[in-house]
């Protein structure tokens, strides 16, 4: 039996003084992870500077509901945060809000480790042409002490990566020449974004949200790894703020049709 690495777990939420629920509850919910977990696991999650999880909430049109969301992204975030919080209360008081959070259901929604994750991209002789980006929640880059919201292909792959490496038990890319051929067999095909405001605390982060689609080239290596990672992105999320809610998305893949 294979050993869990990625796991991921949702809740059907809703507050019981009837307030909307907005995706910026992500960092009133981060708050409740750290009360549930060991402060000495706390601390250590206060000061990496690549989290081992991923949370958000977004909003479940065909179901009529809230839903948060977590992934931990390795053994120990598995057993240290997943665990202690399957166990949370259904009804979570938060005196952000003046009431309580109340789940509704709770379910796992994935298990799985970073070998067969690399196997079913890698190891296979499917073909990945498209990639359908979908930013779930806003989304931003920080660079030179400035907020960066507009998507960029290298800034966007290597937040994959850079995650991937730092967890991944499997193989690591750590490779500049080919994280660069990687980028380049790469191209965006089309997209429709707006920004996008996550509002944390006292603060505006300023991103972006929308549809990003992007088209791999005809190298089938390249291409399936840029399909891998991107599929990883939808685990560990995209950008900075991905505890408190930020950066996550949605994929669909399309793979090339072979001819008979």
């Amino acid at each position: 039996m294979k050993t869990v690495e990625i796991k991921g777990i949702e809740f059907d939420i809703h507050l019981d003084n009837g307030q909307k629920i907005a995706q910026s509850l992500g960092s009133v919910l981060h708050g409740v992870i750290m009360s549930y977990i060991s402060t000495e696991y706390a601390t250590f999650l206060h000061t990496t500077q690549i989290p081992p999880y991923h949370q958000y909430v977004y909003y479940d049109k065909e179901r009529n509901t809230s839903v948060w969301r977590i992934t931990a992204l390795s053994e120990e975030s598995i057993q240290k945060l997943i665990a202690p919080l399957w166990d949370v209360s259904s009804t979570i008081e938060l005196i952000q809000k003046n009431g309580s959070l109340i789940i509704d259901d709770r379910r796992v929604v994935l298990e799985t480790d970073y070998a067969s994750i690399a196997q079913s991209f890698l190891g296979d002789t499917k073909q990945y042409k498209k990639v359908d980006i979908t930013f779930v929640t806003p989304t931003s880059f920080k660079v030179n002490q400035a907020y960066e919201i507009f998507p960029n292909i290298e800034r966007i792959m290597r937040s994959f990566l850079k995650k991937w490496n730092a967890f991944s038990t499997s193989d690591v890319y750590d490779d500049e020449e080919l994280f660069q051929a990687l980028c380049d067999n790469i191209y965006v095909a089309d997209y429709r974004m707006r920004l996008q405001k996550f509002y944390l605390e006292q603060t505006k982060i300023p991103g972006f949200q929308g549809n990003y689609i992007l088209i791999c080239k005809r190298n089938m290596i390249l291409s399936n790894l840029a399909a891998m990672l991107c599929y990883y992105g939808s685990l560990c999320g995209c950008g900075i703020k991905v505890a408190v809610g930020m950066g996550a998305l949605d994929i669909e893949l399309e793979e090339v049709k072979r001819v008979l």
